[in-house]
């Protein structure tokens, strides 16, 4: 009986322990954002330089209002490289939830 009772005992020590891990992670992600390095060679990107100022314009932060943004379309089109690009030069704080090998 005593150890079912350590095994139980055991097990929400772990589970508290994972809960209150997973909560710190969320919390430096959205604190810090994910702004990983990116991995496109020079010779194979494609300059955007009207899209990634308009995305700028749209990532720049509002003092007054918590605004999420989906970006979306084809697969391989570039939209989490220019995602990247334009909300590391304006500091913004955003989530890349790309291909997970990518993060």
């Amino acid at each position: 009986m005593a150890g079912i009772g350590c095994f139980i005992s055991g097990d929400l020590l772990f589970a508290g322990y994972l809960k209150r891990r997973n909560e710190l992670l969320l919390k430096e992600t959205i604190e810090k954002g994910t702004r990983p390095k990116d991995d496109v060679p020079d010779n194979m990107f494609v300059s955007r330089p009207l899209v990634i100022d308009r995305l700028k314009q749209i990532l720049q932060s509002d003092r007054y209002h918590s605004n999420y943004y989906v970006v979306c379309g084809e697969h391989g089109t570039g939209k989490t490289t220019l995602t990247r690009i334009a909300s590391r030069d304006v500091h913004s704080r955003a989530i890349s939830l790309g291909p997970p090998n990518k993060l």
